[in-house]
C-alpha cells in the first residue's frame, strides 16, 4: 500500500470542500448517526462444571511437571536407616500403629 504525499492530497482539497463539509457538520449536528459503527466485544462464561473441569486439568498439568519420587523423602529414610533411627523401639511402635490404621 502506497501513502500519498500530505502536501499533495492538501493542495487538492479546495475553500468550496472545507465549507461543504461545514456545513454538512452544521445541519448534521446533535443527530443520530447514520451507519455507526460499534465495538463489539466477545464474552465466555464458564459453568460451574466447566471451571471445576478446568481446575482439575491445571492440577493434572502441575503433577505431571513434578518428579514421581520425592529426593528428600527418600534421601531422609535413607539417613535414618543408616543411623538405626527405626531399631528404636517406640519408633517401631509408632510405625506399626500408622501401618495397621489404628
Amino acid at each position: 500500500m502506497e501513502i500519498p504525499d500530505v502536501r499533495k492530497v492538501a493542495s487538492n482539497i479546495t475553500n468550496q470542500d472545507v465549507h461543504s463539509v461545514r456545513k454538512r457538520n452544521e445541519q448534521t449536528a446533535g443527530q443520530p448517526e447514520k451507519n455507526k459503527t460499534f465495538e463489539r466485544t466477545d464474552a465466555l462464561v464458564l459453568s460451574e462444571e466447566g471451571k471445576k473441569a478446568l481446575e482439575i486439568e491445571r492440577y493434572a498439568q502441575i503433577g505431571k511437571l513434578l518428579p514421581s519420587v520425592r529426593e528428600d523423602t527418600i534421601a531422609k529414610v535413607k539417613d535414618r536407616l543408616q543411623n538405626g533411627f527405626y531399631s528404636n523401639g517406640e519408633i517401631l511402635k509408632e510405625t506399626a500403629r500408622k501401618l495397621l490404621g489404628s
